[in-house]
């Protein structure tokens, strides 16, 4: 049976503070977290090691958040991808949830808010994993 240790999350934004604090904020709430500034490290990452579930900045320099979670679902498919932007935009929030991603947030994050996004993304998981 698993544990909540064994949920892992992908940390991804080109801002290294916002990594930190996301990836800190992770880890209290016992998630293993693993922090990532470019999204082809992430990639690599995701390749390597089994992310449960992925908070990924949706403009970054290099390869866009929306690449970035199309990618990761490739990798696999049942990653729960959080994306999070400054841009406030309600069409492209919508377009998001109908293209994969689990949800998405708006810059300056709610830390609560995420918190409870990212408990019940740890549920979902852990419930298929019993199953």
């Amino acid at each position: 049976m698993s544990t909540e240790r064994n949920v892992r999350i992908l940390i991804v934004d080109d801002d290294p503070s916002i990594v930190k604090l996301l990836g800190r904020f992770a880890r209290d709430l016992s998630f293993e977290a693993v922090e990532a500034m470019h999204p082809r490290e992430a990639l690599r990452m995701a390749s390597e090691q089994e992310i449960h579930i992925a908070v990924v900045d949706l403009h970054m320099p290099e390869m866009g958040g929306w690449e970035l979670m199309q990618s990761l679902l490739r990798l696999n498919d049942d990653i729960k991808v959080i994306l999070i932007t400054g841009d406030y935009c309600s069409e492209s929030a919508a377009l998001a949830i109908k293209n994969g991603a689990y949800d998405y947030l708006w810059k300056p994050i709610a830390l609560d808010h995420l918190g409870e996004v990212l408990q019940a993304a740890r549920q979902q998981f852990l419930h298929r994993v019993e199953k």
